[in-house]
């Protein structure tokens, strides 16, 4: 029964307690229940995983309620920087018409099948202006969270998650379309205003992970 009230990580101290609780009937429990507290919180990571009821080779992870709730809200943050910045856009610039690409991957099975069918644009990013000028027929941005970085450690070459956006991007400049990364809303906001103005947009060139090198001669 553990192992369906657990099924899918990640799972926080209280999810395990109160799920305990709800099987005792006894009013008079509450000692017990403490030394339930007591002993799920002085176990190990792994003990913990049997205590909830989880095989050893399900990747699960135990997070505490603080630990939770601060993983939520930077899943958000990326989601907030763009709304932030497309409402900035809203205000500055209201002829400037935008539209964002949602990932398959947020969606459920059926829709995912149905995109894929109705799309052969993988790893867009997330936001698209067809506005036009002189030089380029479009911008488009990849938020990212607030501080991550797209690069590993040596600054020049791409992550590895990130290695089929970076190539959908080179593909994109390829038909005069300005492509950019960004992490920051006052970097995000100046992208914007250099290509309404009209300004020499520079392509950032990385380097593909090893395994991944033969991107650089796909078209």
């Amino acid at each position: 029964m553990a192992n369906d009230l657990f099924s899918k990580p990640p799972f926080t101290v209280d999810d395990y307690i109160i799920k305990r609780e709800s099987f005792i009937d006894d009013p008079l429990s509450q000692p017990y229940i403490n030394r339930l507290k007591e002993k799920y919180n002085n176990a190990s990571e792994s003990d913990k995983l049997k205590m909830l009821g989880v095989k050893s080779k399900r990747n699960a992870k135990i997070l505490t309620p603080e630990q939770d709730t601060a993983q939520k809200a930077r899943k958000h943050e990326e989601i907030s920087l763009q709304a932030k910045f497309c409402s900035w856009v809203k205000l500055n610039y209201p002829h400037v018409k935008f539209l964002r690409h949602e990932r398959e991957k947020a969606r459920g099975k059926f829709s995912q099948n149905q995109m894929q069918v109705l799309n052969s644009a993988g790893s867009m990013p997330d936001w698209e202006t067809t506005y036009t000028n002189d030089k380029y027929t479009g911008l488009l941005i990849e938020f990212k969270k607030p501080g991550e970085k797209w690069l590993m450690a040596d600054n020049e070459t791409i992550k590895q998650e990130y290695v089929y956006q970076y190539h959908c991007h080179t593909q994109l400049w390829k038909q005069r379309r300005v492509v950019y990364f960004c992490n920051d809303f006052e970097i995000a906001k100046l992208i914007l205003q250099q290509y309404i103005e009209g300004r020499i947009m520079r392509q950032r060139i990385y380097k593909y992970p090893e395994k991944f090198e033969y991107l650089s001669g796909i078209e």
